[in-house]
């Protein structure tokens, strides 16, 4: 069989020598697919970022500007590059819904100071303190205290003061408000000048988010293999999810995961989790951290998104999640309360004697087969990462080798150096790139994977190669159980 060139003519008559470059399509290797983070959130008024419309962002000056200082993209932004700087990410804004309530709270002054001192309040991590003088008028400690939150322009709230009372606003619409923690006590700052009392009443009220629909569809045709969501009311989370198994199908994959972050008792975030049971969703949830949860879930999709860029087949287990505030000691779950986590859907956390939070188990809600049995082939998030990884490189590297080639049974005579493949010669292929694979420690049972691999030519479609790949994805560490045996 002749050789077949692309860019030279076979009835081209004028002599010389000729040379056609092409890249060689045996090129060996595990093409990685490229990571796209995409954050969506809300923008303010003042935010320069047309609603729904992907662009990235280069910089936190990029996001205050895009969302509007103190929005919700600046502050998911700016958590998520604490944990991932180099990633590219891009951002879908979302204005605030019009029938939206924004969430409020109170901080009520009383008391009268009998020795000076300060005022510390803390608002979505973020300190405002005020001085105390003896015999202070409460009115006089609240319209202080008032222009100090106003002063933090980069907190999710603003302040107004009437009488003894501080009234916290959300920048925002949505139930998201209702996630700003507000707290006085905090760490040895916690402690009120003597005779000064102080009431706060949590942010509550926020109502109807945003609904990300919209966002969804102007993601069109572009390929985000990271999504943060902000948001875990039902009717969002049943969109995205629907949208991400869309993206999962084998005509045109676009795999992503989803991170989103819960706020909650253990009662509360195992009933959230329990009604999830997507594999390409992850929700972590915490108690009592003075981070919002929107903001855990940035951090967590940057770090997540820079460690399976460098190994999909790698738990998350024990990366910090820098800048995310951890919950107070009565607050954090104990291991086993962890563990009913991990049956319902939710990630977890630990923190050490550091203070600084620490991923533990990071698993997706996928909980049960459609038919409602309990299945753990998605639990852990590395896996569906696992997956998307090696279906690209079946694709890419097939697609590379055999872009116009000819499709004939085998026992028909060929040549190396031609252009038709055969089942045979295509399984030779399969397994080698298999065996890339188990270089890579990505997969595992090379012998296996070889005995069990089918390549057959379609009975009704004589130009489509049927191909079954029994893959074998290598596991983590995630438990060592020990029997230790003593006698005396």
């Amino acid at each position: 069989m002749p050789i077949t060139f692309d860019q030279i003519p076979a009835d081209f008559r004028t002599p010389g020598v000729y040379v056609e470059v092409t890249p060689s399509p045996a090129g060996r290797g595990v093409p990685g697919i490229p990571a796209e983070i995409l954050l969506i959130a809300q923008k303010l008024p003042a935010g320069t970022l047309a609603a729904l419309t992907p662009t990235p962002v280069y910089s936190t000056a990029d996001a205050e500007s895009f969302g509007g200082r103190g929005s919700m993209l600046h502050r998911m932004y700016r958590a998520l590059r604490a944990s991932n700087p180099m990633t590219r990410v891009w951002a879908i804004a979302l204005a605030d819904d019009a029938a939206g309530v924004a969430a409020a709270g109170t901080i009520v002054i009383g008391g009268a100071p009998t020795i000076a001192g300060s005022l510390h309040v803390w608002i979505a991590g973020a300190r405002a303190s005020v001085a105390v003088a003896v015999g202070q008028a409460t009115t006089a400690i609240a319209t202080a205290l008032r222009d100090a939150v106003n002063a933090l322009t980069d907190l999710p709230v603003t302040a107004s003061a009437t009488g003894s009372t501080v009234t916290l606003t959300a920048r925002h619409k949505g139930l998201a408000g209702n996630g700003i923690d507000v707290r006085v006590s905090l760490n040895e700052e916690g402690v009120l000048p003597p005779g000064l009392t102080v009431a706060v009443n949590a942010m509550a009220g926020g109502a109807t988010n945003p609904s990300i629909a919209a966002a969804l569809a102007a993601m069109g045709d572009m390929w985000f293999t990271d999504i943060v969501m902000p948001y875990t009311d039902s009717a969002n989370l049943a969109l995205l999810t629907a949208e991400l198994a869309n993206r999962f199908g084998p005509l045109d994959p676009k795999d992503a995961l989803a991170y989103a972050g819960a706020r909650g008792t253990l009662a509360q975030l195992l009933a959230l989790g329990s009604g999830q049971n997507s594999p390409h969703l992850v929700i972590i949830g915490a108690n009592g951290s003075p981070t919002s949860p929107e903001e855990w879930a940035a951090a967590l999709a940057g770090a997540a998104a820079r460690a399976f860029q460098d190994d999909p087949a790698r738990a998350l287990r024990s990366l910090p999640l820098k800048g995310i505030m951890s919950p107070p000691p009565a607050s954090r779950f104990t291991a086993l309360e962890r563990n009913h986590l991990y049956f319902d859907g939710i990630s977890g956390f630990t923190v050490g004697q550091d203070g600084v939070v620490y991923l533990d188990r990071v698993i997706t809600a996928y909980q049960t087969t459609a038919l409602g049995v309990a299945d753990d082939a998605y639990l852990d998030s590395f896996r569906p990462k696992q997956i998307a990884h090696v279906r690209h490189v079946y694709r890419t590297t097939l697609s590379r080798k055999f872009p116009r080639h000819k499709l004939a049974s085998d026992g028909e005579r060929t040549t190396p150096r031609g252009v038709t493949v055969t089942p045979r010669s295509m399984k030779a292929e399969l397994v080698a790139i298999y065996g890339d694979l188990v270089d890579a420690a990505i997969c595992e049972d090379m012998a296996g994977f070889k005995a069990e691999v089918i390549c057959e030519r379609s009975a009704t479609d004589r130009n489509r190669m049927d191909v079954l790949l029994p893959v074998r994805f290598v596991g983590a560490v995630n438990t060592i159980a020990i029997q230790m045996q003593f006698s005396l």
